[in-house]
């Protein structure tokens, strides 16, 4: 495969002092992508094929295309502080947001297909023409904060933030079978996605001894999601028409059509459609064990709510029985019952969520005598919880199970020693339980061969991962402001080499569980950096 990327980053910020209490903070950032993807040889015309049999890639790279996303957002804040006001001290910060964002893809698989086979022999082919397709999202924002110290021990953090948010669809060129514009394009619909949202956030922070060494902290927040342009483009107009035909023996050719989406007919996106958002609450105890050293514990409970995912709203299904002969077990799964043209794919919230519950235990030596210390244990239970489906198997053994990041336990520590000179040397060490999956099935039923968990995600486990990295740092000061630092960087000092993934989790595979991914060796780097 080769790759073409141009990725600017601008970014200016501009601050005035209004007075000694006041403040004025306008930003702009921005960031805008353009990635071009193709065959290393250029070579569109030669098919990919995928080998269910053994998980193996062949032919040709499966597909070219060209993105084009970005983002420009401005913001102002005036900060205020304000003593002896309303009970205590203040820190008020009001802001403003704009934010608009835009992502196009154009793409096809070469040959405009992707066949599947069977070891030597052909299955089926999906078949499809190149397509545009994307999304623009505006959102204007309002926050306003006060960090109020209450007394000498008490202060409270309270915040509220309204979310303006829309977003929707422009007008995209309807591709011909080379990619080039036909002349025809989508409807737009730029009034698709309407957010009006409100967030409270509320902390505190008390001194729970008159020494002033323990410190109780609490929060509660309500966070929503960012509208992001890949959680609902798949409604969009512009998408090409999907055929799937299986090999018929008898004419030596792929003409048993067995399935058919078009997209304006079956795909759509649900006009009421909410924001995600996660409800996140924490508290927490730290004391001081002795001078510039603590002690922490602290618990958080995220719960996510309004998940965005993809509702098959027109098919109807029958248990069966299924023999998994790998697992010597029955496993029920949905049979559909009517017809494939009577499926519409909505993208709504059906009613998914997660949560996610951590025992935090963190010690913290601050920076004194050369040296500092930080570090955490981190015990975590994630679940996910499924509502709706896109076919109800792929909800199997899932409801319930571990998240895809699910990690149960996690050691971090870093570490500086300033040797003199100036000279720094850097540590940073983490230790971690491997990410869940399980052993999957592939099942033959009425609406075509789908693959559904034969046992519960967390059943298995990735081998855990062990890193450790190095620095080693020193900065020369070359004129007025204007600083040079070497760094010189190791990273994997122990070489771990766990796999991350497996070529398969299918026990009918050539590539069941065969190790995929693993983390990258030891490296070194050297670097020169320019500080003005």
């Amino acid at each position: 495969m080769k790759e073409y990327s141009w990725n600017p980053l601008p970014s200016a910020t501009w601050t005035s002092f209004l007075s000694q209490d006041t403040f004025l903070e306008i930003k702009y950032s921005g960031w805008w992508v353009t990635f071009y993807a193709e065959p290393a040889d250029e070579d569109k015309v030669t098919p990919y094929h995928y080998d269910y049999l053994t998980d193996m890639d062949s032919g040709n790279f499966k597909w070219w295309g060209e993105w084009r996303t970005g983002a420009h957002e401005i913001q102002g804040t005036v900060t205020h502080f304000a003593e002896d006001f309303i009970q205590g001290d203040h820190e008020f910060k009001f802001g403003v947001v704009y934010n608009h964002a835009w992502s196009q893809w154009d793409w096809a698989y070469c040959s405009n297909k992707y066949y599947y086979d069977w070891g030597d022999y052909p299955w089926y082919v999906l078949y499809f023409m190149p397509e545009q397709y994307g999304g623009n999202t505006n959102r204007i924002s309002a926050f306003l904060d006060d960090s109020w110290a209450v007394n000498d021990r008490l202060t409270l953090n309270l915040g509220i933030r309204y979310d303006r948010v829309r977003g929707g669809y422009p007008e995209y060129d309807i591709l011909d079978e080379f990619s080039n514009p036909t002349g025809e394009k989508s409807a737009a619909n730029m009034d698709l996605i309407k957010w009006d949202t409100l967030s409270p956030r509320v902390g505190l922070v008390f001194q729970l001894t008159g020494d002033r060494k323990t410190i109780l902290k609490a929060s509660y927040g309500r966070y929503y999601n960012h509208l992001l342009v890949g959680d609902w483009d798949d409604g969009c107009p512009s998408h090409s028409h999907k055929w799937w035909y299986e090999y018929n023996y008898d004419t030596e050719a792929f003409d048993i059509l067995y399935r058919h989406i078009d997209p304006l007919a079956q795909i759509g996106v649900d006009q009421n459609l909410k924001s995600p958002y996660a409800d996140q609450f924490s508290v927490g105890l730290e004391r001081e064990i002795f001078p510039e050293f603590s002690l922490s514990l602290t618990g958080v409970y995220k719960k996510q709510k309004d998940i965005i995912a993809v509702l098959n709203t027109g098919g109807k299904y029958e248990l069966i029985d299924y023999y998994d002969e790998f697992g010597d077990q029955v496993i029920q799964v949905y049979n559909q019952i009517n017809d494939d043209e009577d499926n519409f794919y909505l993208t709504t919230n059906p009613g998914d969520y997660s949560d996610y519950k951590a025992l935090i235990l963190a010690f913290r030596k601050r920076l004194s005598n050369n040296w500092q210390l930080n570090g955490s244990f981190t015990l975590a239970k994630f679940r996910e919880y499924f509502v709706g489906y896109e076919d109800p198997n792929y909800n199997i053994n899932m409801d319930g199970a571990p998240g895809y990041y699910d990690r149960e336990y996690q050691l971090k520590v870093m570490g500086t020693y300033i040797f003199p000179y100036g000279i720094m040397f850097s540590v940073n060490f983490r230790h971690e339980q491997g990410r869940p999956y399980n052993r999957t099935v592939r099942v033959r039923l009425d609406q075509g061969r789908t693959v559904i968990a034969a046992e519960e995600r967390g059943s298995r486990r990735y081998p855990n991962q062990t890193f450790l990295d190095l620095r080693l740092e020193k900065e020369f000061r070359l004129w007025k402001k204007l600083r040079l630092k070497l760094l010189i960087d190791v990273w994997n000092v122990l070489n771990s080499d766990a796999n991350q993934y497996v070529a398969s989790t299918r026990a009918d595979s050539d590539a069941y569980l065969v190790p995929t991914s693993f983390d990258r060796p030891r490296r070194a780097q050297i670097g020169i950096r320019l500080v003005f």
